[in-house]
């Protein structure tokens, strides 16, 4: 059991305190000193109860401000996780749309690339026929031509190789015409010498 002088220092008192009563000794001072320590036990209790219960008051003051401000964290990165999800699914949506037009675009310039390579085969083409063309027209000129020369070559040697008529002969009692006498024609004049 405890003793008067730890119950004097619980309630305030000290040793020697008028608050601590002496009781008589005999039958009857057990259980007055029993009923005594009785409340000092109590008010003790009470004391170190109520101490405690303000600590813990505290501590749980304490944790509530501490789970609201966690609460006001935990609502904000909720917001800030959402706005997030939402910048990225815009900005998802929008890389979709940006590579299908780009998609679109590679293939409307390979489609004119083509276009492109079909026309210069074409014109390659129509160079070459033209090419073609205009040869094979040289060459029908040319066989043309020879064909024509070869022709007046022939009549030239045609020409050559037919007889020539014999004169008619004349009757006796007329003289043979005298040829006409060529017609002299003026000597050319000297050509002038170059100065020395």
């Amino acid at each position: 059991m405890m003793d008067d002088d730890a119950f004097a220092d619980l309630l305030g008192g000290g040793p020697g305190s008028s608050s601590v009563a002496q009781a008589p000794k005999g039958p009857t001072s057990n259980v007055v000193e029993k009923e005594h320590y009785e409340r000092l036990s109590r008010a003790a209790v009470e004391k170190s109860m109520e101490k405690y219960r303000g600590d813990l008051l505290k501590v749980l003051e304490t944790l509530d401000k501490r789970l609201s401000g966690l609460e006001q964290a935990t609502e904000k990165i909720g917001l800030s996780v959402g706005e997030l999800h939402t910048q990225v699914g815009e900005n998802w949506k929008d890389t979709t749309s940006r590579l299908a037009t780009l998609e679109n675009s590679s293939h409307d310039v390979g489609r004119k690339v083509n276009l492109l390579k079909e026309k210069m085969e074409l014109a390659e083409a129509q160079k070459e026929m033209e090419t073609v063309s205009l040869k094979e027209k040289l060459d029908a000129e040319a066989q043309k031509e020879k064909e024509e020369l070869e022709k007046e070559k022939a009549k030239k040697d045609s020409n050559r190789e037919e007889p020539t008529p014999s004169p008619a002969p004349t009757p006796a009692s007329q003289p043979a015409p005298i040829p006409a006498p060529a017609s002299a024609s003026p000597p050319p004049p000297p050509a002038p010498t170059p100065p020395q």
